[in-house]
């Protein structure tokens, strides 16, 4: 009998140890709303007519799942990785591919900072997201710049830098992953370098791209202040994409917080030399039912000079666990 209590005890210090030393979460998002879309074509064909009426549509909003985690590699060192796939939720009948990929990178981190491999988020994006506020995916239309990017190195400070955050990625893909294939060159394809700062309620943010195989690059500057249960982010770009292909991207964005309640609201504009000025201005309010689950209504409005008008609304569920 002793030897047995003996022989458990040690197993579960084993399985302690293990736990300790390698961690690993499940999580996801399950996320669908309810949308009204009224567009209009600048166009005199049938497509204008079909459009004029408006759709009503269930759709997916940002479902997803994923795993992440760490193992301690010892003397300050761990391996980490992070894997995430979107999940086509509004058609996820088992007919056909659901899934897409949206995160798989693996890397190491220790006091020198992290350094990763594979698709993950950009860091283009990361300093400059702060204006993304809304529940739906189309709310950024106007945001030039990438979310994720496959094929990638990237190297991210350290933490106990506490105030300040760095990134640097570089592109690698051989020339024909997606970015241009006809393009024989196999060296570094993409510079991606960003930012920021936090300094109490202020946080600021500064990027830039150069996409060496299309001979195009932006950068962009982002502010957001925090003040008595609400906040306003700006965002300014400029983006050179080639063939005339030039501009420059306006964003303020806000939102309130009472209780479990979010008000939000936003207007953002693009200048391009070639499809002319576009804007979009949205609002919209989440009841946060707790601290996993949301309900939201949002409106948008996005008027442009070159293709078409258009206009949603979004009434919208989503669960986190």
């Amino acid at each position: 009998m002793k030897k047995s209590a003996i022989a458990l005890a040690v197993a579960a210090a084993l399985a302690a140890s293990a736990a300790a030393q390698a961690e690993t979460t499940f999580y996801g998002r399950a996320a669908l709303a309810i949308t009204y879309t009224d567009r209009s074509i600048d166009s005199d064909t049938e497509i204008g007519d079909i459009f004029d009426d408006g759709i009503w549509d269930i759709r997916n909003a940002g479902t997803r799942w994923g795993v992440r985690g760490s193992e301690d590699l010892g003397n300050g060192l761990s391996a980490i990785y992070h894997i995430e796939t979107n999940l086509d939720a509004d058609s996820h009948n088992g007919n056909g591919d659901s899934q897409t990929g949206r995160l798989a990178w693996v890397g190491l981190k220790g006091g020198f900072g992290a350094v990763k491999l594979g698709a993950q988020w950009t860091p283009y994006y990361n300093a400059l997201g702060a204006t993304d506020i809304f529940n739906e995916a189309n709310w950024f239309d106007k945001y030039q710049g990438p979310f994720r990017q496959n094929s990638a190195l990237l190297y991210e400070t350290p933490g106990s830098i506490s105030a300040f955050k760095g990134e640097v990625m570089l592109v690698m893909d051989g020339g024909d992953s997606g970015i241009d294939p006809t393009n024989e060159e196999s060296g570094i394809d993409i510079y991606d370098i960003g930012a920021s700062g936090n300094f109490g309620p202020v946080y600021v943010g500064a990027a830039y791209r150069n996409d060496e195989v299309n001979d195009s690059d932006q950068w962009g500057i982002t502010g957001s202040f925090d003040f008595a249960g609400a906040s306003i982010d700006a965002l300014y770009e400029n983006w050179d994409f080639g063939g005339g292909d030039e501009g420059d991207t306006y964003y303020i964005t806000g939102q309130y917080t009472i209780g479990n309640n979010v008000l939000k609201a936003g207007w953002g504009r693009a200048d391009s030399d070639n499809n002319g000025d576009s804007d979009e201005w949205g609002i919209g309010v989440q009841h946060n039912l707790s601290n996993r689950t949301r309900v939201w209504v949002e409106y948008q409005d996005d008027d442009g000079d070159s293709v078409s008008d258009e206009s949603l609304l979004s009434i919208g569920l989503r669960h986190d666990f």
